[in-house]
């Protein structure tokens, strides 16, 4: 519309763009150290002509016609956003495998005067003290107490293991139900996204929880996502939907020994288990081979030790000149089970010719045989200290790769208060010279209807 009117609607949709600027920079500085808030911009357009024009209107060319509001956007980019989701669930795997291997490699507790190491070491030293006094029942008591402590330090290692699965298993139950629960936030956040976008509602609010949910089921299961021409995001897992749209499908732990994870759907559970990733991935992982690889090794060494010691000791005699027994009994489980077979002192084979000779011969040959079991020892601490070192080394490279992506994301993302606040004061001085108008434009009017004519 042509005319001093015009300026009026001009002026009044600079007020209205100034006011929706400031708002927006001032919900910006708010945000300013929320997690997961993406920076917001007014999206806006000078006024054009309608393309059909109104009957009997007259065109003004060149004349203004204000400014538009067409959207409020978030500073984002979805490439930078889909790699830092790729790259969190990497990054919380190897820190949730990181952290287990810490502990676990502190309950071994090797090198150290308390581990099992040491006790194998004590024990064959008792036994090169017995040669040295084979008619000493205060070293043959000595020899029974360190294959005691032994058998002890071994059990010790093999329960903490143990616990650790136990507590892992429990982890692994929260880490699911977590992930059910995100799953079902998700596909709320999607209905109400395509509601919304199809009312022709654009709600940046929901698009930040929505991708915050979004990253945290990577986190847990490293799962592919992917933005729904809705506004929603579908969640997949192993080829199989975990979110699609509001439909929703829970992963399950489908089975204990041996462990297996699927996802439930209408025709069926799908399993998963070699897909999975994330913390969820780094558990099972741990439960199903780190666990019981160590566990296996520590059982190997156990029997190596006690079968070793046995073959030694059976060709030895006791102090009364007897042919002697088993120094170890053990079950399947050999480092839990292992037990000193051998209660009084005389029961010890030290001699080595028969006929009760005092003669410790046969004590050297027991504390030698003791050497392949401490060797097979170090082999599988050393081993496991090599799988640590290699995690945690995996760990901080990836640690490094993420912070770079999480850089580049807040570059865009994040929120400059310097620049919230200049922002703020061009929409001042904005809505300050659209008020102006207003008022000059009123005076001209005023001018215009009250006084033209008048005679004075």
């Amino acid at each position: 519309m042509a005319g001093s009117f015009a300026s009026f609607g001009s002026a009044l949709s600079a007020l209205r763009h100034s006011q929706v600027v400031a708002d927006i920079a001032a919900g910006n500085i708010a945000n300013a150290g929320t997690e997961g808030y993406h920076r917001r911009r007014v999206e806006a357009a000078s006024g054009t002509m309608p393309i059909t024009p109104a009957r009997w209107s007259h065109p003004a060319v060149g004349q203004g016609s204000g400014v538009s509001v067409l959207d409020v956007s978030r500073m984002t980019d979805p490439l930078l956003d889909a790699r830092a989701r790729r790259e969190h669930g990497r990054m919380e795997q190897l820190a949730v495998r990181t952290e287990t291997l810490a502990r676990l490699e502190s309950g071994i507790g090797e090198p150290g005067d308390h581990g099992v190491s040491a006790a194998m070491a004590s024990f064959r030293q008792a036994w090169h003290d017995l040669a040295n006094q084979p008619s000493s029942d205060a070293a043959r008591n000595q020899v029974i107490s360190a294959g005691v402590e032994v058998a002890e330090a071994l059990a010790t290692q093999a329960r903490r293991f143990g616990e650790e699965a136990t507590d892992q298993r429990t982890a692994l139950g929260e880490f699911v139900a977590e992930t059910n629960a995100l799953t079902q936030e998700l596909g709320q956040l999607n209905e109400a996204i395509a509601r919304d976008r199809l009312s022709g509602v654009s709600n940046p609010d929901l698009i930040d929880q929505r991708d915050r949910v979004a990253m945290r089921l990577s986190e847990l299961t490293g799962a592919t996502t992917e933005v729904r021409a809705d506004g929603g995001m579908d969640v997949t897992l192993g080829g199989a939907s975990l979110v699609n749209g509001k439909e929703v499908q829970p992963l399950t732990i489908t089975a204990e020994d041996p462990l297996d994870l699927a996802i439930s759907g209408p025709t069926g559970d799908v399993p998963v288990t070699a897909a999975v990733g994330g913390a969820i991935g780094a558990t099972v992982e741990i439960i199903t081979v780190t666990i019981p690889t160590y566990l296996a090794g520590l059982d190997a060494t156990a029997a190596q030790l006690a079968d070793d010691v046995n073959a030694a000791h059976r060709a030895g005699y006791t102090a009364d000149g007897s042919p002697a027994g088993d120094f170890f009994t053990y079950g399947p489980a050999a480092a839990s089970s292992l037990h000193v077979a051998v209660t009084q002192p005389g029961e010890v084979g030290a001699s080595g010719v028969a006929g009760g000779a005092v003669d410790g011969s046969n004590a050297t040959a027991v504390s030698d045989s003791i050497r392949g079991g401490e060797a097979a020892y170090r082999s599988l601490v050393t081993d496991f200290g090599i799988t640590v070192a290699t995690a945690d080394r995996l760990a901080r490279n990836q640690s490094v790769l993420t912070d770079q992506i999480d850089l580049s994301r807040q570059q865009i993302a994040g929120v400059n208060t310097d620049e919230e606040v200049i922002s703020i004061a061009q929409a001042q001085r904005s809505f300050e010279a659209a008020s102006r108008v207003i008022t000059v434009v009123d005076s001209l009017l005023d001018t215009l209807i009250n006084r033209t004519g008048v005679l004075r």
